[in-house]
């Protein structure tokens, strides 16, 4: 890539911070829907934090309205639990 061709974006408001946050972990969880194993779960985090109630696909669902609701911030795609 020739020079100051790089696309920097910086986050730097303590909103922007959590927003990504949620995003990462939102993506975090999907993949441990899909089978992905880590020593720390995701999805044990968001219950903890957030209060959220039920299995995997049912709080990934809860934090993505979380997302959208609270955050401002529209998700341009849900992520679908379909053949999960």
């Amino acid at each position: 890539m020739p020079r100051g061709t790089e696309k920097t974006v910086v986050i730097d408001t303590p909103e922007g911070i959590h927003v990504v946050r949620l995003l990462a972990m939102r993506s975090r969880l999907a993949l441990e829907l899909k089978g992905m194993t880590s020593r720390i779960s995701t999805w044990k985090i968001l219950k903890s934090e957030f209060g959220f109630k039920g299995n995997k696909a049912k709080v990934l669902q809860q934090l993505e309205d979380y997302i959208e609701n609270t955050c401002s911030f529209t998700l341009a795609t849900r992520y679908t639990l379909r053949g999960v």
